[in-house]
């Protein structure tokens, strides 16, 4: 009878403490969703680039470069984070011009960090 008086009472204790879990969130992937060579070649070069961005500019962000095929343009890249487009552009099989679009691109994700991290000063 002591027992179940014991067992009860810690069951009761446990189930009073509530426990309030901070979710787990990881940020600052560069997440690959490329197709071909020339895809895999700019997000290459985006992501070599992209490690020589200070952290604190970099970190609170997740970017997906996805590569899509258009019959009319070519390749088309896209980098999004949390469901919005930072950059959009076409992709010529040159190399010269893989680095140059890598290059632009880059521009538009730190200039996106940089307005979002503003943002969350603002209104938090």
């Amino acid at each position: 009878m002591k027992k179940i008086t014991i067992i009860s009472y810690l069951i009761l204790l446990l189930s009073c403490y509530v426990v309030t879990a901070q979710p787990l969130v990881i940020s600052g992937l560069v997440i690959d969703q490329t197709k071909t060579r020339i895809g895999r070649e700019f997000y290459e070069d985006f992501y070599q680039m992209w490690q020589e961005v200070p952290a604190d500019i970099k970190d609170d962000l997740n970017l997906i470069i996805k590569e899509f095929y258009d019959p009319r343009y070519g390749f088309r890249i896209e980098i999004t984070s949390d469901n919005m487009v930072i950059y959009r552009g076409i992709l010529a099989p040159r190399s010269d011009d893989i680095k140059q679009k890598a290059k632009e691109a880059l521009e538009y994700a730190i200039e996106f960090a940089l307005t979002q991290r503003q943002t969350k000063q603002e209104f938090y």
